[in-house]
């Protein structure tokens, strides 16, 4: 997340919940994560997106297609190993060809 090489960020994974949900929250804001979440809070004024942020981001789980910010705590995940499908919590690193190849 922010890296030069993308790949670095696969050393980081060991991150706690909270270092993992700040480096989404600034990968979204720096423009460098792409997904519905991200498009969402796009649209939203200035005075609403870490609100938006603060509300949707609860959990983070890296995979190798990408971030899942799905809250396993609230609900089992409809798409199960399909996130590519539509998933609402999927994000993509920009630029990350692992995550593209996978």
């Amino acid at each position: 997340m922010g890296r030069d090489n993308p790949r670095d960020t696969h050393a980081y994974r060991h991150a706690t919940v909270d270092e993992r949900l700040q480096w989404v929250k600034d990968g979204i804001r720096e423009e460098k994560l792409s997904g519905p979440k991200v498009e969402m809070y796009r649209q939203l004024s200035p005075g609403e997106r870490d609100v938006y942020l603060e509300g949707e981001l609860r959990a983070v789980h890296v995979t190798p297609l990408g971030i899942c910010v799905h809250d396993f705590a609230v609900a089992p995940c409809p798409y199960h190993l399909n996130c590519v499908r539509g998933c609402s919590d999927y994000l993509r690193t920009i630029g990350n060809k692992d995550e593209r190849r996978h």
